[in-house]
């Protein structure tokens, strides 16, 4: 991570961030970030970040095989746990991912 600051703020001010993804190469990723101080509309700072995966080995990039027998890996009864909800008792799409990836790797 690459973070430049050119004022710091002062107490009471109001500061601005604006920040934005990018495709880095084939699987990296990119965000960046400027902020600014609403007064004056002055940029403070600004902040890159870089990010790819540690090892071409990654089990993150490997691709998820074709199932055959969805019946075989469809498991019934299944709760969500405490940890898999937000304060409304809500569970993020992240969670769903997750949940998927976990019941394939167990039946591999």
């Amino acid at each position: 991570m690459h973070i430049e600051i050119y004022r710091y703020p002062a107490w009471g001010d109001v500061v601005e961030i604006e920040t934005w993804c990018q495709s880095e190469g084939r699987i990296g990723t990119r965000r960046d970030w400027i902020l600014k101080d609403i007064a004056n509309a002055e940029v403070t700072g600004r902040a890159t970040r870089l990010a790819f995966p540690e090892e071409e080995n990654n089990r993150s990039l490997k691709k998820i095989p074709t199932l055959e027998d969805l019946a075989k890996y469809s498991i019934i009864g299944l709760k969500p746990r405490r940890a898999d909800l937000d304060m409304n008792h809500h569970v993020n799409n992240f969670t769903y991912i997750g949940w998927i990836l976990e019941s394939i790797l167990k039946r591999l």
